[in-house]
């Protein structure tokens, strides 16, 4: 009896064995549906540029100030579907949702002929952008149950935004709205990206993996409600166009489910 205990204990284990090999060896046929939560670092060098104009500004002003936050990056949300066209060839469309916020706040208080006063200004910028298009990966099993991956990846990318400030001063308890601005702003642009990675089976559906890659994607217009082009001025007095880079670096991680 004990022979044949041992003898069924091995044959499951191996049986266990073969399926889990199977499951990153024959990704041919199948469909994945994943998600993955990350990070990407942007490059938004005018934008900051800008940022850096007007946090001097409200130094000029005499404001107690923390600064106007840069945009620098910004957590990632995704998902999308991949397709097994062959063992070692995976195609599919991909969705991510960059976030993307600057803020600040700015205070000054005294008083005019002895009586007091303080000023408050807010300002808050939105710039999250929600991008999708086809992905391919070439995948190489390792080990069974790992599949080591790298591919390359179109962006569609859309932007739906917002920017506002607020100043506002309170005087012998009567607060007045200095300056009242609440700019939607939108725009879009074409980019695509690189990864590399990996995933690992636990069981012969469900994989966990992770993404590292790099984003070149830049959204050359920015319009305002009205449809028009905003532009912006740089520290040495040109006007141009207002640009959001989102290039950076990525990384990602995830789940995804095969069937």
């Amino acid at each position: 009896m004990k022979r044949t205990f041992t003898g069924l204990f091995m044959l499951m284990a191996g049986s266990l064995l073969v399926v889990q090999m199977a499951s990153a060896n024959s990704i041919a046929g199948k469909i994945g549906l994943f998600g993955n939560l990350g990070y990407s670092m942007y490059a938004m060098d005018q934008y900051n540029e800008q940022v850096d104009l007007q946090n001097e500004f409200i130094e000029l002003m005499g404001l107690t100030s923390d600064g106007i936050s840069k945009l620098n990056g910004g957590l990632t949300f995704g998902g999308g579907v991949m397709y097994g066209l062959m063992s070692n060839l995976l195609v599919g469309l991909e969705i991510d949702y960059l976030t993307a916020v600057s803020k600040g706040e700015g205070e000054d208080s005294g008083t005019i002929m002895g009586i007091p006063y303080s000023t408050i200004m807010k300002m808050e910028a939105s710039a999250g952008a929600l991008g999708f298009g086809p992905v391919i990966k070439y995948a190489m099993p390792i080990g069974g149950t790992m599949l080591l991956t790298g591919g390359i990846g179109l962006d569609y990318a859309s932007v739906a935004g917002s920017m506002t400030m607020e100043v506002t001063n309170e005087m012998m308890g009567i607060t007045t709205t200095i300056v009242s601005e609440d700019e939607k702003v939108s725009g879009s642009g074409i980019g695509f990206k690189i990864l590399v990675g990996g995933e690992m089976f636990v069981n012969p559906m469900i994989s966990v993996g992770a993404d590292l890659g790099y984003r070149i994607l830049k959204i050359t217009e920015v319009k305002d409600e009205d449809g028009e082009v905003i532009e912006v001025m740089d520290a040495d007095g040109n006007v141009e166009n207002m640009e959001l880079d989102y290039s950076g670096l990525i990384i990602k991680g995830g789940a995804k489910l095969y069937f």
